[in-house]
């Protein structure tokens, strides 16, 4: 399984999944992609609605998250760049 590995923060510091509140409005986390999966258009077209994923920190929790319909054709070209 291929990761993509952003810019950690100033300090070094990495939140962990389990310590996400709405408190903060910045997070820095270190994640894989646990499950990748494409919602089908609902009207039966060959787009994708959304892409949905389920990402988990070291410590193996995890969170879901969802790439809205119009960003869906740029996170598709990156997942093909990185072999996911």
């Amino acid at each position: 399984m291929a990761a993509i590995m952003g810019p950690v923060a100033m300090n070094g510091s990495v939140d962990c999944v389990a310590d996400i509140s709405p408190s903060k409005l910045e997070w820095n986390l270190v994640v894989v992609v646990a499950r990748l999966y494409k919602m089908p258009n609902q009207f039966g077209g060959k787009d994708s609605y959304t892409i949905e994923m389920i990402l988990q920190d070291e410590a193996g929790d995890r969170v879901h998250c969802s790439i809205p319909k119009g960003d869906v054709d740029v996170f598709s070209t990156l997942i093909k760049e990185h072999g996911f």
